[in-house]
């Protein structure tokens, strides 16, 4: 079944499938090189009295201290939640892909044994040889270093973009993958209730991970390689109202739908990169790993001008649609 069968089939559906190589919605990446930090845990910020912004998110604590970014290569199997998109057809200086480095994508996070959350512009592509998700596509779940053979490889079965998709500005930006087989013995994420702000305190610390360049870059440097190894990045939640004025000042890049759409701070220079895009954004609560957001897109890496973005999970009907399609209890 051709692309643009499976786009046809799923416009009918109200869906939308197209597909981009996941270059994160972040517009420019940075090389793959290890940034040595302290664990990527989310402590709880002292919290005398809070203020709050028009996204009606608890706001940061006021007469503390600001709590720092801190990014690392993650330990073998700490994460084994994560899921890497590969693209078969993926080409390197002209060539085809040599191993699943350079086959990366995108990245996701299971949802349960037959589902894996991911960004719906990894499947947004405007070039006339796009690559057929359902044929090109292997989904690795439980590998933590790209080159290895860790994990459990999956076909696609189905793809369900959000309806309301928007590719500017980027908004709804999530898709639900159906895999061909299910994944045994690995934790699922736990999906943030609907309306849930309770672990997304501006200025905590939330936690992303995927196999984008942990080196900062400024917004139009060069392309660089991602990184074998996947990277946990802890950084803090950010104002929504300072996150689209500084995305206003952007030449292209449109701010983002505050509505829909969560951001957290690069002042630190560390911030999500090409490869990242589609995994989570996730706290840790009571041992459970709740998922708040999903990769959407940045100018740069890290790049401490522009926040880095992600789809806001406790989003009604962006909530409803994931359990929905997800069938049950996500």
């Amino acid at each position: 079944m051709s692309t643009r069968t499976i786009a046809l089939l799923l416009a009918g559906a109200g869906l939308i499938l197209s597909t981009t190589a996941c270059t994160s919605g972040t517009t420019t990446p940075a090389a793959a090189a290890s940034v040595p930090a302290t664990e990527a845990t989310s402590p709880a910020p002292a919290t005398p009295s809070r203020s709050s912004d028009s996204t009606g998110v608890p706001g940061t604590p006021t007469g503390s201290a600001a709590l720092k970014a801190n990014q690392r290569l993650a330990d073998e199997g700490a994460f084994p939640f994560q899921a890497a998109l590969l693209n078969l057809k993926a080409t390197e200086e002209g060539k085809p892909a040599s191993d699943d480095r350079e086959r990366l994508s995108c990245g996701g996070s299971l949802l349960d044994e037959r589902h894996v959350l991911s960004a719906a512009h990894c499947f947004y592509f405007d070039s006339a040889e796009a690559p057929d998700p359902l044929q090109d596509f292997r989904v690795v779940v439980g590998r933590t270093t790209l080159t290895s053979k860790q994990g459990q490889v999956r076909r696609i079965a189905r793809v369900d973009l959000h309806p309301k998709y928007s590719v500017r500005p980027q908004s709804y930006d999530v898709a639900v993958i159906t895999l061909d087989q299910p994944v045994t013995g690995i934790e699922p994420v736990t999906l943030v209730e609907p309306g849930d702000t309770s672990l997304q305190r501006l200025g905590s610390l939330v936690t992303y991970t995927g196999w984008g360049s942990p080196e900062t870059h400024l917004d139009d440097d060069p392309l660089q390689p991602t990184s074998d190894r996947m990277k946990q990045a802890s950084v803090p939640m950010m104002a929504g109202d300072a996150c689209r004025t500084a995305y206003q000042k952007h030449a292209y890049q449109a701010a983002p739908d505050l509505r829909v759409s969560l951001c957290t701070s690069t002042t630190d220079r560390i911030g999500h990169c090409v490869g990242d895009s589609g995994g989570p954004l996730f706290a840790t609560d009571a041992g459970r790993v709740v998922q708040l957001g999903v990769v959407s897109f940045a100018a740069g890496c890290g790049d401490p001008r522009y926040p880095s973005v992600y789809t806001r999970l406790n989003k009604g009907d962006i909530n409803a649609f994931i359990r929905k399609t997800a069938g049950s209890g996500a």
